[in-house]
């Protein structure tokens, strides 16, 4: 998350988590504001995520998709 910050302002950002995971990074970035999306292809991590994420009053869309499908499916940008 440091290497992130020192590059970007996550703040008021749309960002893109491919291969969230249990949601780590994706929940660190959302603490610093950013409007962040996870994906990833496994979904038993992604119910985890999904829990700690909800148990963390933090609001992040965490979708089973691949990338590929994912721009197939939306044509929404991220920064």
């Amino acid at each position: 998350l440091s290497f992130i910050q020192q590059h970007c302002n996550l703040s008021g950002k749309k960002i893109l988590d491919v291969g969230c995971g249990g949601g780590i990074l994706a929940e660190s970035m959302a603490c610093c504001g950013g409007i962040v999306t996870g994906i990833d292809m496994a979904e038993n991590v992604l119910r985890a995520a999904k829990i700690h994420s909800e148990k963390q009053k933090l609001i992040i869309d965490y979708l089973c998709t691949t990338v590929e499908a994912l721009t197939e499916q939306q044509s929404e940008c991220y920064d």
